[in-house]
């Protein structure tokens, strides 16, 4: 029941909190204290295929041998502190799914949590209901929050605030990520009806928010979908066609019908933005002030103190450190898996990527093989998931402390668990 409360509190993340005191901190301390008396007084905690386990074990110790060369002690310490959290949301999926009836009552959990967290959003574009923990709330400062004076801008700005969904996730970039990692188990779902409805429902809310990141990060998912289909290639093609000819529809018939909305156009300079950020970064350092200049001086100076580290990395939460230190406006560096090269340095970088990748292939593997349909449906998902994770995470201002995402992992990991002890059985 703890383990549950535990999954819960992180999935309503920053809705269940005093600015940054959560219920899912609490949750997970009481669960560790129950969990060391258990330990101390003889007890056994069982950990079944801990070896599934052992990249997060040698990352933790790399990250805490990191804070000897860190930039910031102080940021160290938070890093430290995300990365522990997310460990405990994730251990709290793997440790709930012991066989496979528990996986899909731990799945059937996630997946109404993340369904209520979309459905919040929906209401939110009404401009009719919005949850008090959020920028644009006028009652976020009761909760020890500082949001965003709307009275204080322009009507146009003003309109399309206050119809901005960002549900359990604080702001809009992190709520487009957390639905892009949900959208997956939705387009492999067997049912194709509540699979076409869900995916209409998630793809308004994301052109409503407009984020340039997720939108390529969602061309990127349905390019990737023939991979994880047990369909003839010609059959596959049709559909990520219909799929994109459907979304590019929806943009234009939101656009075209005046629903209240900035996104549309962000969305539709999607290719020129990559092109001026790639250029800034790559020969033309000539940083603007708007959104893409910003990003884009955020990377360059990122690498530049990367490699000026001789490739070694700066220790975890270097990269926010040297942007804190330098005085920047933005500190947070917007891309996980890039801060996670400056962060970790080349060598464990390596580590890192194989581990990660190694989880989407076995992950897909078991999709394509496995007997059973909700197990195929549900690997499949959760490899698409973390793969498209890696683009889509250029949109949030960090994913560290993004428990969603740890229970998505978790989830993928849980299903290896699941499936490895079915074959050892058999």
């Amino acid at each position: 029941m703890l383990r549950a409360l535990v999954i819960i509190t992180a999935m309503f993340g920053s809705v269940l909190s005093f600015h940054s005191l959560y219920a899912f901190h609490i949750l997970a301390i009481l669960w560790l204290y129950i969990t060391t008396l258990k330990i101390a007084s003889g007890g056994t905690v069982t950990i079944q295929k801990p070896q599934l386990l052992l990249a997060f074990a040698l990352l933790t110790i790399y990250f805490l041998l990191s804070g000897l060369w860190a930039v910031d002690m102080k940021v160290w310490a938070r890093y430290i502190a995300y990365w522990s959290c997310g460990l405990i949301a994730l251990a709290a999926v793997y440790q709930s799914a012991t066989e496979r009836t528990s996986l899909w009552r731990t799945l059937q959990l996630v997946g109404v949590l993340w369904g209520l967290n979309m459905a919040i959003g929906l209401i939110e574009t009404t401009g009719l209901f919005r949850l008090p923990i959020s920028p644009y709330s006028a009652y976020a400062h009761l909760f020890g929050y500082k949001g965003i004076d709307l009275s204080a801008l322009n009507e146009t700005a003003k309109l399309a605030l206050s119809h901005m969904p960002t549900g359990f996730n604080w702001n809009q970039n992190d709520f487009a990520f957390v639905l892009l990692l949900g959208l997956p188990f939705i387009l492999l779902c067997p049912n194709r009806k509540y699979a076409f409805i869900g995916f209409s429902l998630a793809l308004y809310l994301l052109i409503i928010i407009g984020s340039k990141g997720i939108f390529l990060a969602l061309i990127f998912m349905l390019m990737l979908l023939p991979a994880y289909l047990n369909y003839p290639l010609k059959r596959a093609a049709l559909l990520v066609l219909a799929l994109l000819f459907f979304s590019g529809s929806l943009a234009v018939f939101v656009s075209i019908a005046g629903i209240e909305t900035y996104g549309i156009k962000r969305i539709f300079s999607i290719v020129d933005q990559i092109i001026r950020g790639i250029s800034m970064i790559a020969w033309d350092p000539s940083f603007t002030n708007d959104s893409t200049g910003t990003r884009a001086h955020i990377y360059y100076y990122g690498l530049h103190r990367f490699f000026s580290s001789g490739a070694l990395g700066l220790g975890l939460g270097g990269a926010e450190s040297s942007l804190i230190h330098e005085g920047f406006k933005i500190q947070s560096f917007h891309f996980f898996f890039l801060q996670m090269l400056i962060d970790l340095g080349a060598i464990a970088f390596v580590f890192f990527i194989a581990a990660y990748l190694w989880l989407v292939l076995r992950l897909r593997t078991v999709g394509l093989k496995s007997g059973d349909q909700r197990m195929r449906c549900l690997a499949r998902a959760s490899s698409l998931a973390l793969i498209v994770a890696i683009p889509a995470s250029i949109t949030p201002s960090g994913v560290h402390y993004e428990l969603s995402y740890y229970i998505v992992v978790g989830l993928g990991l849980a299903i290896l668990k699941v499936h490895s002890m079915e074959d050892t059985s058999t």
